[in-house]
């Protein structure tokens, strides 16, 4: 499958979609499903209400599946316990995330992160967006070893949606104007719509790809005002976990509180609540991310090492090596 005949799967209609059609064109008394199409915009717009939310079960659910957003008909409220990423192929998207109403146009890509509510207006016949599920498992430590360990954003975007319970938030970008993106991502729906010959290698790259390169327009948007529309839970973890990530060599529970304007005691329970971790597991998160680099990337020794991520109890290290990486660092090494 190429591009052009991605795009003529897109926007042929599914056998749901022309089922929704064929009921729209039922309710409103319309000749036939052209003329309910061509009369879209009179059709009454779904208004979101309160409503039982769904949780939708996984399943058989693959650790990287795709599906087409279903036209015509609304997405009610409902939470999933995989992570689902959305492109905006064409047209625009209304949605509501975690009670806020947004707007997503051509060429947004938006990242959900597990359990978070969400509901999708009617969409039209120009409206298409990509979703990718994604199985948490999938970023398994193979994965991260793939990205800049030293960048925040990474940290961030892959780490705190595999913790994803901690965290219940979301990220948006704008890549309208990026054609790289655009492309890669028509790779990747491609390759799962109809698999061929080593498909799982090249959706891993093209994942890979397109993780670092919204971390490049994160890095290139984060002081625009795009930026402050991520929520407020989203700024400031990012705010702290960037503030750890630069001064974790020297920084207190004290001197970090004052640098945010708080007290140690309610910092702390900000930290909690904004990463789901306290502070001390902040400082030795970064400590272990340097030695995973310095295992990767140098011929120090252990001991060398833990000199370098202010570590000195050898036994401790390796037990909390484990814990986070899941193989001793002389594995990790190899």
């Amino acid at each position: 499958m190429n591009q052009k005949y991605l795009d003529i799967h897109l926007k042929n209609f599914s056998v749901m979609e022309h089922s929704n059609l064929e009921s729209l064109t039922e309710i409103y008394s319309f000749k036939d499903i052209n003329d309910t199409i061509e009369n879209f915009n009179s059709i009454k717009q779904f208004s979101f209400k309160s409503e039982e939310i769904i949780e939708i079960p996984t399943f058989s659910l693959e650790k990287l599946s795709f599906i087409k957003h279903n036209r015509f008909a609304p997405v009610h409220s409902h939470k999933h316990k995989f992570i689902e990423m959305s492109y905006v192929y064409s047209g625009k998207i209304n949605e509501i995330v975690n009670g806020t109403p947004i707007t997503l146009k051509k060429g947004d890509l938006i990242i959900l992160d597990t359990n978070v509510i969400h509901s999708v207006d009617i969409t039209g016949f120009n409206d298409i967006m990509l979703n990718f599920l994604i199985n948490k498992e999938y970023f398994n430590n193979s994965f991260f070893d793939q990205l800049d360990s030293e960048n925040i954003m990474a940290d961030f975007l892959l780490h705190a949606l595999y913790e994803s319970h901690k965290y219940n938030t979301y990220l948006i970008f704008n890549t309208e104007e990026n054609e790289f993106i655009h492309n890669i991502i028509c790779k990747l729906a491609q390759e799962l719509i109809v698999p061929n010959l080593n498909s799982t290698a090249i959706t891993d790259s093209c994942l890979i790809i397109l993780f670092s390169e919204l971390l490049r327009i994160y890095e290139s948007q984060k002081i625009t005002k795009d930026n402050n529309n991520l929520p407020k839970q989203t700024k400031l973890s990012i705010d702290i976990a960037n503030y750890i990530y630069l001064n974790y060599e020297t920084t207190t529970l004290a001197s970090a509180a004052e640098h945010f304007h708080f007290t140690p005691n309610y910092f702390s329970n900000i930290v909690k609540k904004y990463t789901g971790k306290n502070f001390k597991d902040l400082i030795l998160d970064e400590k272990l991310k340097k030695t995973s680099y310095l295992l990767r990337n140098t011929n120090l020794t252990i001991e060398e090492i833990m000199e370098k991520a202010g570590i000195s109890n050898i036994q401790f290290f390796y037990k909390k090596f484990k814990e986070h990486f899941h193989v001793t660092p002389h594995k990790y090494r190899k």
